[in-house]
């Protein structure tokens, strides 16, 4: 089964203002999210609740983390994406 996903406003400011090639990354990484969302995610340590999943982006040797911060909707078929969050890693 896969979710409908729902970006926050926030959320689809965060997406539009990373550059290409990593937007096409992020978005592939949400509809593998709304494919599959127990199989990618975990519950978020942050003091709201909701679930969120890491995708690594590695790009020419550049090492990026993605973070989606999303809850479940009510309805059980939406994904409500609050957050995408782009951080350097190794």
């Amino acid at each position: 089964m896969s979710y409908v996903l729902n970006l926050s406003p926030t959320a689809a400011q965060q997406l539009a203002a990373q550059p290409e090639p990593l937007r096409g990354f992020v978005v592939a990484a949400l509809h593998r999210l709304a494919e599959s969302p127990v199989s990618v995610a975990r519950r978020s340590p942050s003091v709201t609740a909701g679930q969120r999943a890491e995708f690594k982006f590695d790009h020419g040797g550049a090492v990026l983390w993605v973070t989606v911060t999303f809850l479940y909707g009510q309805d059980e078929q939406t994904l409500h994406v609050e957050l995408i969050t782009v951080e350097f890693g190794a």
